[in-house]
């Protein structure tokens, strides 16, 4: 059992998309810094300043604060030192894209929001289970036992997971012994529709609307279901809700039933 501070080593183990996107990014920035710092004859100041621009972009359009720090410190440090040669050129480049790409997917769940969705936890589980999930434990503040009072579970661990107009969508869902949704958050996707009207699935009374449903319910969407919609991103919409449906009749199975 793992004390909520200690959480995040077991969280980072677990990430597979931040691995996968991390890895992504330095191929992909190698490959530009090379090129790049090619046509600058040996002074990859040209890959460096592309390379960390991107990943200024890439970390802004995804609300990562850490990765936007650290692509605007290597902007100022390409503007300020643009000499670096064939070889830092690819490196700086692969860092400046790595750090945008991580951003969009090392921050999916924070003990913050593992917290919000199984209030009164204090305590949780490794991930595990046939279907992984964190054991959320209360503590006795008298006599120190602790009791297992739900189950918070990651979507993209219970596959196959749907996938919205630009790819998958991952939420995170809390829930009680007897099944019944206590909290959710959408913590990853990168629908298109996020760069024109801002975080959507966030809008007041989206995820909430979740709260207080059981495996039984439909979990379908408007204008035949129980769940509402939001307008131009119905494909995604009806994707995150399938992902939540499947997730919740899962762990109920595995574990409550």
């Amino acid at each position: 059992m793992i004390p909520v501070r200690d959480l995040s080593k077991a969280m980072a183990k677990t990430n597979r998309k931040a691995e996968y996107s991390i890895a992504t990014g330095l191929v992909a920035g190698a490959t530009l810094g090379a090129v790049t710092g090619g046509l600058a004859f040996a002074e990859a100041g040209a890959g460096l300043i592309i390379g960390a621009g991107i990943g200024l972009v890439l970390s802004a359009a995804y609300c990562g604060l850490a990765g936007t720090a650290a692509s605007i410190a290597l902007l100022v440090f390409a503007v300020t030192f643009d000499r670096g040669g064939p070889v830092s050129g690819p490196i700086l480049t692969s860092i400046g894209l790595s750090a945008g790409i991580f951003a969009a997917s090392s921050d999916h769940t924070t003990l913050a929001l593992l917290k919000e969705v199984m209030p009164g936890a204090d305590s949780f589980s490794e991930k595990e289970g046939v279907v992984p999930v964190y054991k959320a434990y209360r503590t006795d503040p008298t006599t120190g036992e602790k009791t297992l009072i739900g189950y918070a579970v990651v979507t993209s661990d219970v596959l196959p997971e749907p996938s919205g107009y630009s790819g998958p969508i991952d939420s995170l869902i809390g829930m009680n012994l007897e099944g019944t949704i206590v909290g959710l958050r959408v913590i990853y996707y990168k629908e298109s529709l996020r760069y024109s009207i801002g975080d959507f699935f966030e809008w007041p009374g989206y995820e909430d609307q979740f709260i207080g449903k059981v495996p039984s319910d439909k979990f379908r969407v408007h204008k035949d279901g129980d769940i509402d919609g939001i307008a131009r991103a119905t494909i995604s919409v009806k994707a995150m809700t399938a992902g939540v449906r499947q997730t919740v009749r899962a762990v109920y199975a595995a574990y409550i039933e």
